[in-house]
Order: C-alpha cells, then sequence, then structure tokens
C-alpha cells in the first residue's frame, strides 16, 4: 500500500509506469496509473484508490491556489496598465467586466470596447476567487488597493 507519494506499489513498480509514460503510452501520473492497474485488473484495492482519491483531491487543490494567486496578480497588473482604481464585475458570475473606476474617480464602460481586453478580463476576473469581490450598492467590485492587500497576504502565508 502507498502512503506517501514517494511509495511505489510493490504489484505495479515506478519503472514499468516509466516506460508506459516513454512509449506515450499513458499521460497518468504514477499514483493514478497505480490505481488504473488495479481497476484494469479487476481488484478494487480500497486503500489504493484512497491514497490516489486523496492525492488527486491534494494536487487540485494546490492547483487551485495557485489559479486564484495567479488571477489576482493578473487582475491587478491591467489594473495599473490601465490606470484603473476600481473594477465592477457582473453580479451572477461575477467573471464579466461590466465598469471601471480610472485613478481620477470616473466611471468608465468605453474602455471595455477592445474585445482582446475584454476576453482577457473575462478569463482574469472569471479566476479571480468570489472572496476577492466586494458587494457595495448592487455590484460586486474590488479595488486595486484590495488586491494589493490580497497579494501582500498570500506573500506572508
Amino acid at each position: 500500500m502507498m502512503t506517501s507519494q514517494w511509495d511505489e506499489d510493490s504489484r505495479f513498480p515506478a519503472a514499468d509506469w516509466r516506460a508506459e509514460v516513454a512509449n506515450d503510452d499513458t499521460r497518468l501520473g504514477y499514483r493514478a496509473w497505480v490505481a488504473d492497474q488495479y481497476v484494469a485488473a479487476g481488484e478494487w484495492d480500497f486503500a489504493v484508490l484512497d491514497t490516489t482519491l486523496v492525492g488527486a483531491i491534494d494536487e487540485r487543490l494546490s492547483a487551485q491556489l495557485r489559479v486564484d494567486a495567479l488571477a489576482i496578480r493578473a487582475l491587478h497588473a491591467v489594473m495599473v496598465e490601465q490606470g484603473w482604481s476600481e473594477v465592477t464585475v457582473d453580479v451572477e458570475e461575477q467573471s464579466t467586466v461590466e465598469a471601471v473606476s480610472s485613478d481620477d474617480g470616473s466611471l468608465n464602460r468605453d474602455e471595455l470596447d477592445d474585445e482582446d481586453l475584454r476576453e482577457d478580463l473575462f478569463s482574469i476576473a472569471g479566476n479571480c476567487p468570489r472572496s476577492v469581490y466586494t458587494y457595495r450598492d448592487g455590484e460586486f467590485r474590488v479595488t486595486r488597493t484590495d488586491l494589493e492587500q490580497q497579494i501582500k497576504s498570500s506573500a506572508t502565508a
């Protein structure tokens, strides 16, 4: 039984997995490949499947945390580059930027006419964690200062 990411299964050695990877016969990670081998053999080794599931959940959580941090940094970078102090996103999905406030305090929707910028913002804003937005005056918003605080707090965490 594998209990850590470095353990090797006695029935399905890592050398066999590496050979399958080298032959482009699998793109699975070692733990998932081992679980797949047990299933293919008609055996349901609960311990192996459970360990594989826990590992996959850990990997997903780690990836989501990286996406969250990168999206926050990307949104901040766009806001700095464009001279925006605040971004307002749609209430339903919190992924479409509907308005921006410039550093001079003016509210501007025309800046969002650039289709490439709008597409980039959709991807960036949609991948920011929902907790980054504050609901105020019937809209979800985030300020550049809010993002700077998030970036600072994640750097010290």
